[in-house]
């Protein structure tokens, strides 16, 4: 089992096996831990977090399993005898299971507990009973699900397994990039339209000609008004490089409510035009940053804020692989094009890679800023801090993040460290940001995932402060109203994981401008 760390900075990891001699399962129970990683395998030379990665992540399973019970060694520290399936596929679910028990007794956060030490012993037990139970129906489905139920008895929702038909969407995901059609799309429950909010640039859609606005009626066929949703839509419209999908278009001379540019649809069916298309899907690769520039004195919200200043505004959507890239990109870019102060926007921002979000920080904070604390396995605290060698990409320039109760896990850590070193003004929408105080790491079954993957909670994390967040969030400084009008949401859509700016009807936005025109010196 190979780690890859959620956070990007894995420890090495260990795994043995065992020849079949019988069909037995039996795992073997070390009590040694693994130390903290020494090295950072993963992180450029040149970043300036490379030496805060020796503490970051402590999660190697140790266990091996095994499949023979008259090893001698192994009997030495035998823990669990169990008879195996004669089923193929639940013998493999069998093990998968033992695994990533292993996985979560030797890394789990809470794993030094007695109690939860005690407990765990007998989850595997009772699992692995009932994947007996599953082989008499050949259910294999059923006998996967048992590492489910088992890892539901955690308590911790972020601890859990991927399939591992999931997990290569997961690391596609974790690098920034999808593979499909390339299609921002909304649903409308009161009509059941689907709606084409933009294509991605470069994409299959795109290249295709599909407008924002255009309403997708089938897919593959199959009618979508009211039977298919947003969500369901981007599923079925995602899969592999090289696939192909027909969608039949509707597109009006007219909009639907939240699409820019067209106006109202009531009636005149005449003037719909439509089309079927063949895409084939693609590698697409989505910019988590979204930036503009906004203008000295400009009108936002009808109110002409007086300025000789030009702000950056910067709207960060997920913490991938690239997401410092592209962020160091966007500070730069904006400061070439005159801005003096920024606008962070992580509203709705749901986390990612955790040292992607310490990265971003990086590029805001000074040398010796805290980040955050650490609480490890053993409870043990530890600090990290950015190394005196940090050049900031823009560490003085005044600074407003926005947040709101969809901002979780690697944003709280970056809009803590920055609220807490008083480098910037939080501003929310909602009293408190989600409230995810937990650092997951990723654990491969198998060669490259080809078992899937544990994704299990490694360590918690409190705020330079030593604010705890965990079920708690982070309170923003002041509070700012979102109007309904600078959402599509509340035009009557669902958004799948989309973003669309209008920064000038934004009232948060707004309020971040009110901010620098109070502090203008």
């Amino acid at each position: 089992m190979r780690t890859r760390s959620a956070l990007g900075w894995p420890s090495p990891a260990a795994s043995s096996s065992r020849r079949r001699q019988s069909r037995r399962l039996t795992t073997a129970a070390s009590s040694r831990r693994p130390p903290h990683s020494s090295a950072d395998d993963n992180a450029s030379s040149s970043s300036p977090l490379s030496p805060l990665s020796r503490w970051l992540v402590s999660a190697v399973a140790s266990a091996c399993v095994a499949l023979s019970a008259q090893d001698a060694a192994l009997a030495a520290t035998t823990t669990l005898r169990f008879p195996a399936s004669q089923n193929p596929e639940i013998f493999e679910a069998q093990k998968t299971l033992v695994k990533t028990w292993a996985v979560v007794r030797d890394s789990y956060v809470n794993a030094s507990s007695p109690s939860f030490a005690a407990k765990w012993e007998k989850e595997l037990t009772s699992a692995l009973k009932r994947t007996l139970s599953d082989a008499e129906t050949n259910d294999v489905d059923a006998a996967y699900g048992e590492i489910d139920t088992m890892l539901a008895s955690t308590g911790d929702p972020y601890t859990r397994f991927v399939k591992p038909s999931d997990f290569k969407d997961f690391r596609l995901k974790s690098d920034g990039e999808l593979q499909g059609v390339g299609l921002l799309i909304a649903s409308d429950p009161s009509s059941g339209r689907l709606v084409v909010l933009s294509p991605i640039q470069g994409s299959p859609a795109e290249k295709a000609g599909i407008l924002p606005g255009d309403e997708i009626s089938e897919i593959n066929g199959r009618p979508t008004k009211g039977r298919i949703n947003g969500e369901m839509a981007s599923a079925i419209l995602r899969g592999r490089h090289g696939t192909s999908v027909t969608v039949k278009l509707a597109r009006r001379s007219d909009q639907i409510p939240g699409v820019p540019g067209r106006p109202e649809y009531r009636g005149a069916p005449n003037k719909v035009k439509w089309r079927q298309v063949k895409l084939v899907r693609d590698s697409i690769y989505i910019n988590p940053v979204y930036t503009e520039l906004v203008q000295p004195s400009s009108e936002l919200m009808g109110e002409t804020f007086k300025s000789t200043k030009a702000t950056g505004y910067i709207k960060l959507t997920s913490f991938s692989q690239r997401s410092s890239e592209e962020m160091r990109n966007a500070i730069e870019g904006l400061k070439d094009e005159g801005a003096e102060r920024f606008i962070l926007d992580l509203r709705d921002n749901p986390g990612g890679l955790v040292n992607a979000g310490l990265e971003v920080a990086s590029m805001w904070l000074n040398p010796n800023d805290v980040l955050l604390h650490t609480v490890a396995q053993d409870g043990s605290d530890q600090t990290v801090a950015l190394p005196e060698n940090t050049v900031p990409v823009d560490g003085s320039d005044p600074l407003v993040v926005l947040v709101n109760k969809n901002s979780a896990s690697a944003s709280e850590i970056l809009a803590g460290a920055l609220q807490d070193n008083r480098r910037a003004e939080l501003l929310g929408e909602d009293p408190k940001t989600f409230g995810k105080g937990k650092i997951q790491s990723v654990i491969e079954l198998g060669e490259n995932g080809e078992e899937g993957a544990v994704i299990v909670t490694v360590a918690k994390y409190q705020t330079p402060s030593h604010k705890n967040i965990d079920a708690v969030g982070i309170t923003p400084d002041k509070m700012c109203d979102l109007s309904a009008s600078s959402r599509v949401e509340e035009a009557g859509f669902k958004g799948t994981n989309i973003f669309t700016a209008d920064i000038k009807n934004d009232p948060c936005v707004a309020e971040a401008q009110r901010f620098f025109q109070d502090h203008d010196a």
